[in-house]
């Protein structure tokens, strides 16, 4: 098991995005996942292992992909950039925060992280650019 990428990091990055509490996309519409991925990518300090944990229940749930998980994560995170004010950063951390709060947990590689947290890192899995 790899130990590089726990709860509690996976946490930090959240926490991490509050420093960027001002941040919204504007003319952004819900069903443009390209735009979600990108803000949620903001978030995320392009950890290898965090790409891991993504690939990992990607594996485990095969018929979950980007359009899933953006419509997911839209509904999860309320995502209305153009019009709430709200930062995306506050939003993903309480969502987490709620999901461990009412048990909302899925494992994934040997680990337990909330359904919000497993679908965040499978989306960055399927959007990060190639390398190269």
């Amino acid at each position: 098991m790899n130990r590089g990428l726990t709860r509690r990091t996976v946490l930090g990055y959240a926490a991490t995005s509050l420093a960027l509490s001002t941040f919204t996309l504007p003319g952004c519409r819900r069903d443009e996942p390209v735009q979600l991925a990108d803000a949620l990518r903001l978030l995320v300090d392009n950890s290898p292992t965090f790409t891991e944990v993504g690939r990992a229940f990607l594996n485990e749930n095969p018929t979950e992909d980007t359009a899933s998980l953006t419509a997911w994560l839209t509904e999860a995170l309320e995502w209305l950039p153009e019009g709430s004010g709200a930062s995306l950063g506050p939003r993903l951390a309480n969502a987490i925060r709620s999901d461990f709060t009412e048990g909302r947990t899925l494992p994934v590689s040997n680990w337990i992280l909330s359904e919000t947290e497993a679908r965040w890192t499978a989306l960055h899995a399927l959007t990060m650019p190639a390398a190269g």
